[in-house]
């Protein structure tokens, strides 16, 4: 296999991983602001429950408004919990199907044996070439 092949599969994967890491970033930027906006609500039930052992009117609409939103974020949280597995999922299978196809694909760039002759340009080996190359002038 080439250099520019192997370079090109490399650059190719790390594209991959790359946009697996994105994917996972913005899944867990959406959990975590659920989680927060989950936090708000709470808080705010939670201030509401104190009012009332307190013996401060509390209105119960509000608190039934605060509960059934926390639980409408849950489920919206394990949603994207769900949906951020599950395109982990799909990305770790994806990222497995090029290797197995590589793994059984036949190169068409084959290497030669070991006892193949190779050439050697006659250019290259000279005995009028110095031994040295020459010092860069100003260095």
């Amino acid at each position: 296999m080439g250099l520019m092949d192997e370079l090109g599969e490399g650059v190719a994967t790390i594209a991959r991983e790359v946009q697996k890491a994105i994917e996972q970033g913005k899944g867990k930027v959406e959990e975590l602001q659920i989680e927060r906006q989950m936090d708000a609500a709470a808080r705010k039930l939670g201030y509401l429950e104190f009012d009332r052992s307190r013996g401060r009117a509390a209105d119960e609409t509000v608190r039934q408004d605060l509960i059934q939103q926390l639980v409408t974020l849950e489920e919206k949280l394990e949603a994207a919990k769900n949906a951020r597995k599950a395109a982990e999922e799909a990305a770790a299978a994806a990222a497995d199907e090029p290797a197995e196809a590589e793994a059984t694909a036949v190169s068409s760039d084959a290497t030669p044996p070991v006892d193949a002759p190779v050439a050697v340009e006659a250019a290259a080996i000279s005995d009028d070439a110095p031994a040295d190359p020459p010092a860069a002038a100003g260095v």
